[in-house]
């Protein structure tokens, strides 16, 4: 559980790093709508999804690591579950944008 909770802190972590650079450096004057959702769902989503990376990481992971056995199907399961969520959300703020639901403007 441990893990879990490292990953979720690392990813949030992550988030507020990739938010501050889109806020300072990516966007030049973004509105406050933009940064509010910079601020906000990102930041959800790399946390959730480093936490299923961090629910993965057991013994069995170092063992598949040293080539002493197999990668834990647990821990390849909540990886491509968290690369499936971030995925989907790419997907669906892609999609939203192209439609015009979503506009920072």
């Amino acid at each position: 559980m441990h893990t879990a909770f490292l990953g979720a802190l690392a990813g949030l972590t992550f988030g507020i790093i990739e938010a501050l650079v889109y806020v300072y450096l990516y966007v030049d004057d973004p509105s406050d709508s933009f940064i509010t959702y910079r601020f906000t769902l990102p930041l959800a989503l790399h946390s959730f999804c480093s936490m299923l990376v961090g629910l993965g990481i057991v013994r069995g992971v170092v063992s598949w690591a040293n080539g002493e056995g197999p990668l834990p199907k647990s821990s390849r399961n909540l990886y491509f579950t968290a690369v499936a969520t971030h995925a989907t959300y790419n997907t669906l703020a892609i999609v939203l944008t192209i439609a015009g639901v979503i506009d920072f403007d």
